[in-house]
């Protein structure tokens, strides 16, 4: 069985581990045995992309749903405190969100992030649309947000910004003391792709700004003509 590659950066004043997987999907399964244990509550926005819930729940962990209320998909922080209160370790943040497209605003990522430091917990990523963005909505990198850099384990792909889903090719960005066990986790996944996947996606992802901007005219008029 292939092994997962990774490697340290250095950036600024912050060390990074970025670790190269099989699929972003299977990069969230491995948090569940990084920062989790079993038994451990997870709280999970709703709706939610369908492998978060059986993840959790396959890991030992409890999954706590937090409502996103249409039409805006707004959501009550105080059940985010509740939960967090009543010992969940952690919160997984999928923005912009699959399945009902949320992009979560500054504000409330700030609030979310208040939190998060006032119960000590980590907040888990998921980023793969992060390219994916029509005006007037912004992404922001939850891991930017002052004091989150150590409470957050950033989870992407390169799947959706160059439409190649079939490679299953997802990293994970962490600093390197919380990052050991989702390591651990993905070179033990049977699931491995082999090297020759794998190689390509070091100079690809290099480009994503380059992409994006030539792909995105062309993704809003479908959007807008659908």
């Amino acid at each position: 069985m292939d092994t997962e590659r990774s490697a340290n950066i250095l950036i600024g004043d912050e060390e990074y581990t970025l670790v190269l997987s099989t699929k972003a999907t299977k990069e969230i399964a491995a948090r569940y045995g990084g920062p989790e244990n079993p038994g451990d509550k997870v709280m999970i926005f709703s709706p939610f992309y369908e492998n978060y819930g059986a993840d959790a729940i396959l890991s030992g962990a409890e999954p706590i749903y937090i409502p996103l209320v249409p039409p805006t998909y707004e959501f009550d922080i105080s059940l985010i405190e509740k939960g967090f209160a009543e010992g969940a370790k952690a919160l997984i943040l999928c923005n912009p969100s699959n399945p009902c497209g949320k992009v979560f605003t500054r504000e409330e990522l700030e609030i979310i992030a208040g939190l998060a430091k006032k119960y000590d917990v980590y907040v888990i990523t998921d980023e793969v649309y992060e390219h994916i963005i029509y005006a007037p909505h912004q992404h922001t990198y939850f891991a930017t947000l002052p004091d989150m850099w150590e409470r957050t384990l950033s989870c992407s792909s390169l799947s959706k910004t160059y439409s190649i889903t079939g490679w299953r090719l997802g990293y994970i960005i962490a600093p390197p003391e919380i990052i050991d066990r989702a390591k651990r986790s993905t070179t033990s996944s049977p699931s491995a792709r082999r090297r020759p996947y794998r190689r390509p996606s070091s100079p690809v992802s290099t480009s994503v700004r380059t992409t994006t901007t030539r792909c995105r005219p062309s993704t809003r008029t479908k959007r807008t003509c659908s």
